[in-house]
C-alpha cells in the first residue's frame, strides 16, 4: 500500500501488479480499480478530485440516505441530509493496510460521525463507519464491506438509514451491454410510474434508453455482460444486508444535464448498486450493521 498525503489517495497493488485499486479519503471512494492494465470502472474526466463535490464515477457510499429525503413519506430524522447522505463527500481516515498471501492487498477506512459538526447537525444519530476494501489476484476481485455501528448517544431510537454502492462499471458502449440475473424481481422504476413491475428479461438490454430501476429483494448475483466479443462478464456478488440493485443509466437525453460527465460519457458506463433502500434499516444503540458486495471478473464466451 502506498499513501499520496498531499492528494489524500491510497493505491493498493497485488504483489504479482496484476491488480491495483486508488482510494480516495475522501468519500472513501475508489476511482479505479486495474487488472492487467484494464480499467474496471468509469470516472468522468469533468469530475473534481479535489474534495468540491461529489465524485461522478467509482464506487461512491450512499449513506444514510439515496436520493433526496423529500421522496420519502418517512423521513424521520432524515431530513435535513443533503441527496445521498453524508459519507461520499466527508473525508474519512486510513487506519490499516496490508498485503495477505501472495494475492491480496487490503486497507481500512473509518468515519466517525461526531468528529464532524456539520454530519451532526443533520443527523441525531452517532455512527461509526469502517470500509473495508479488499483486492485479490485469485479470483480477480475487488470486495468492498461497509461497517456501521450506532454508538451509544442521547437518542435512545435506532438510527435510521439507507446503504448503496453505486459502482460505476466501465463499458465499451452502454447501449450494446447487457445485465443478467435479474429476471423475476421486482423492481420499481424511478422514471416513470414508479409502479412495481416484476423483470421479464434475461439479459436487459437498455439500447440507449435511459435506467432508474431499484429492483427490490432477493439478493441476487449479477452479471455485466460486455458483449464486446471477448466473452468477459463482471459478476456483482452481495450479502443479505444488501438484497436490492439499482439498475441507473441517465441515456443522452440526461446526460446533458449531469454537468460533471464529459460528454459522451453515458456511454461508457452502467451503474449496477448492490444496496438496502427499499426500506430505511434501523440500528439499536451499540449494535453493528454489515453490508458487503464482491466484483468479480469472469473470463469466459457468454454472449448477449
Amino acid at each position: 500500500m502506498s499513501r499520496d498525503e498531499q492528494v489524500g489517495k491510497v493505491t493498493l497493488t497485488t504483489p504479482s501488479g496484476r491488480s491495483s485499486v486508488e482510494v480516495l479519503q475522501y468519500g472513501a471512494t475508489v476511482i479505479s480499480w486495474k487488472y492487467d492494465g484494464a480499467e474496471q470502472l468509469f470516472l468522468s474526466r469533468q469530475s473534481p478530485l479535489d474534495g468540491s463535490a461529489a465524485i461522478r464515477g467509482g464506487i461512491p457510499i450512499i449513506f444514510p440516505v439515496f436520493g433526496s429525503p423529500s421522496e420519502y413519506e418517512d423521513h424521520a430524522g432524515l431530513e435535513k441530509l443533503p441527496k445521498h447522505g453524508f459519507a461520499r463527500t466527508a473525508e474519512w481516515k486510513v487506519i490499516e493496510g496490508r498485503v495477505d498471501k501472495e494475492v491480496t492487498a487490503s486497507c481500512v477506512l473509518e468515519l466517525n460521525s461526531v468528529d464532524y459538526k456539520e454530519i451532526r447537525d443533520a443527523y441525531q444519530w452517532p455512527v461509526h463507519l469502517e470500509y473495508h476494501i479488499r483486492l485479490s489476484d485469485s479470483p480477480a476481485s475487488l470486495e468492498c464491506s461497509l461497517k456501521v455501528k450506532h454508538l451509544a448517544g442521547s437518542s435512545t431510537m435506532p438510527a435510521r438509514f439507507h446503504v448503496l454502492l453505486h459502482n460505476y462499471i466501465a463499458v465499451g458502449d452502454a447501449t450494446q451491454a447487457g445485465v443478467s440475473g435479474l429476471k423475476g424481481v421486482t423492481y420499481v422504476d424511478k422514471n416513470a410510474s414508479k409502479a412495481r413491475v416484476a423483470e421479464s428479461s434475461d439479459p436487459i438490454l437498455l439500447h440507449g434508453q435511459a435506467s432508474d430501476r431499484v429492483y427490490q429483494g432477493g439478493a441476487p448475483d449479477v452479471a455485466l455482460l460486455y458483449n464486446d466479443g471477448s466473452g468477459r462478464q463482471l459478476v456483482v456478488s452481495r450479502s443479505e444486508t444488501l438484497q436490492d440493485t439499482t439498475l441507473w443509466n441517465p441515456a443522452e437525453a440526461a446526460a446533458k444535464g449531469l454537468k460533471d460527465l464529459h460528454e459522451g460519457g453515458w456511454r461508457e458506463y452502467i451503474c449496477i448498486e448492490p444496496g438496502s433502500v427499499a426500506a430505511l434499516n434501523e440500528l439499536p444503540a451499540g449494535q453493528e450493521w454489515v453490508g458487503t458486495q464482491q466484483l468479480r471478473i469472469v473470463e469466459g464466451k457468454s454472449k448477449v
